[in-house]
């Protein structure tokens, strides 16, 4: 009989529950619970006041009925680490070793701290390659470990510790969709992507942004009025706050007499909504850098469709906006065909897609298991034997002779295993050695890449973009280029204009420093003197621009 486990995702707004059986492809869902997780609880994955939580919980599976003690737990944390990894086509049961032997390469860290796992990806054993496509994780002993505590705390049995990322992946890749498809799981606190052909995951990226991104803009903004979390999701899903491009307020209610109560009321709402959508900017921008990376990696592969879900699929508009920002078909998902909620666990309002993390963690999950439990393990299971020496030897002088023969067969034939195992696992050096290899020569071709690589082949792509962020009434005089720096004589008919113009270049994606020096004024009245000036602007690299907006 297939068992049942009780899986549990807990995130920084709400915490999931799903009691489903554990490791079947289709699985089934007897029940599930959300309720709002206790402030300061979680912070980054890890469960910092364990007693608080544990009251929550406890209360939550009593006032639902749930008596189960298997549990698996899902974490999504920015401190668990993931790298997409090639390794020649060994044995199943080798696979771990191979990891562990380059851990140090895949990850900059004290491995020792952490615990290593993988998730296969493809294996590929044709005459022309035999590899093993693997995403290989890392994640902090100290992080599993409050999982383990709080396990204890509630009496629960932990089977498995799951990775939010290969949850989604396990119940995702059961759609076995024919072309490539990409699929945006908006949680609260991250988003993943991943990009899916067949049953074969073929890029997954994970950004530290969701939902709670959305809100937070929401709750800043006095004109909706709401003060928390879930009422933000409800407005968001109820009212359509989202626009379906990023445009202005000015823009869309220019129509209306400036001095009318209905133009200053609309205008608020509308200012309120194009904050609400900016919020989406970085999620869109890096949406489509994932998209451009994979194109360049995947040139035979196109994105067919795009669907979005998690908690950003109930989102009013949020599909128009995605769509029309990467330009590809793109549709909500909230149902799935290879799960089933039992009839007692049927509930109106209730989206499945709400519960991918909980139900895929279920499916096939990695197992992060603290090296402490694993020595208790160990360490118990070494006790057996000189227990039974003990009765042996209690038994009499021919019993001990003969436990001790027994023993010194017993330690040449494992004597022997080691031998043999050690013989077996020889070439992992040679393996290591040539992965070593080629790393130091993939790092010397992209050495010479990046000696040769220059800014200002960069120089139309900045240009039309400022010349499409251009206001009315500014005119670039003269433009000269000096290696990464650009020179561009500007004139302007007021200074209100002149400002704008520096303004719109310092949102390029490739203006790092922007200066303005040569200032002058021709002679009218205060609002219309002509304006010239001169704007030295240097050019950097998309990417750590990028980076740094999204730290800020």
């Amino acid at each position: 009989m297939m068992k049942k486990v009780i899986s549990i995702e807990i995130g920084q707004d709400r915490t999931r529950i799903c009691e489903v059986d554990y490791r079947k492809k289709n699985p089934k869902v007897y029940n599930y619970i959300t309720f709002t997780t206790p402030p300061d609880v979680i912070e980054d994955g890890y469960i910092r006041d364990k007693r608080a939580f544990a009251a929550a919980l406890r209360e939550n599976l009593d006032s639902a009925n749930i008596k189960n003690s298997n549990v698996v737990f899902t974490i999504s944390s920015t401190k668990i680490a993931n790298r997409e990894a090639v390794i020649p086509l060994v044995k199943e049961n080798r696979i771990q070793e191979v990891v562990m032997a380059s851990a140090n390469d895949y990850f900059p860290i004290d491995v020792n701290e952490y615990n290593i796992t993988y998730l296969e990806l493809e294996r590929i054993n044709t005459e022309e390659e035999k590899k093993i496509r693997l995403l290989v994780l890392a994640a902090p002993s100290s992080l599993i470990k409050t999982y383990y505590e709080l396990a204890d705390m509630l009496k629960l049995n932990i089977m498995a510790i799951d990775y939010v990322g290969n949850s989604s992946f396990q119940l995702l890749k059961g759609l076995q969709t024919e072309d490539v498809h990409l699929m945006i799981q908006m949680n609260d606190q991250i988003t993943i992507i991943n990009l899916l052909e067949k049953n074969c995951l073929l890029l997954q990226r994970t950004l530290p942004y969701g939902t709670d991104t959305v809100a937070q803009a929401v709750m800043q903004n006095k004109v909706f009025g709401v003060e928390t979390y879930n009422e933000a999701m409800e407005l968001l899903a109820g009212e359509q706050i989202i626009n379906s491009q990023f445009t202005t307020a000015e823009e869309n209610y220019s129509t209306f007499t400036a001095a009318s109560e209905e133009y200053s009321n609309k205008l608020m709402w509308e200012n309120g909504k194009e904050d609400v959508t900016s919020a989406l900017k970085l999620l869109t921008s890096n949406l489509n850098r994932v998209i451009d990376y994979f194109t360049t990696k995947h040139p035979g592969k196109r994105i067919a469709k795009v669907d979005i879900t998690g908690d950003g699929a109930l989102i009013n508009n949020i599909v128009s906006l995605i769509q029309n920002e990467i330009g590809i078909e793109t549709s909500e998902l909230t149902t799935f065909s290879n799960i089933s909620f039992i009839k007692q666990a049927e509930r109106i309002g209730v989206y499945q897609n709400q519960y991918i993390s909980c139900i895929g963690a279920a499916i096939n999950p990695l197992d992060f298991a603290p090296k402490e439990f694993l020595l208790k393990e160990t360490n118990e299971k070494s006790m057996m034997f000189p227990l039974v020496m003990l009765g042996v030897s209690i038994a009499g002088a021919f019993t001990i002779f003969l436990s001790s023969f027994l023993l010194y067969r017993q330690s040449v034939a494992e004597h022997t295993r080691l031998d043999e195992k050690i013989i077996e696992i020889k070439d992992i050096e040679e393996i290591y050695n040539n992965y070593t290899k080629s790393k130091t020569e993939l790092s010397n071709l992209e050495l010479i890449d990046g000696k040769t690589a220059n800014e200002s082949e960069h120089m139309l792509e900045f240009l039309a973009e400022l010349e499409g962020k251009t206001p009315k009434g500014c005119t670039v005089e003269s433009l000269q280029l000096a290696g990464n720096e650009i020179s561009m004589q500007v004139s302007a008919s007021n200074k209100t204009l002149a400002a704008k113009y520096i303004e719109s270049i310092k949102t390029c994606d490739r203006a790092t420093t922007v200066t303005c020096s040569g200032y002058t004024r021709s002679s009218g009245s205060k609002d219309t003197d002509k304006v010239t000036f001169t704007v030295i602007c240097t050019l950097g690299q998309e990417e750590a621009k990028d980076e740094s907006t999204a730290n800020q």
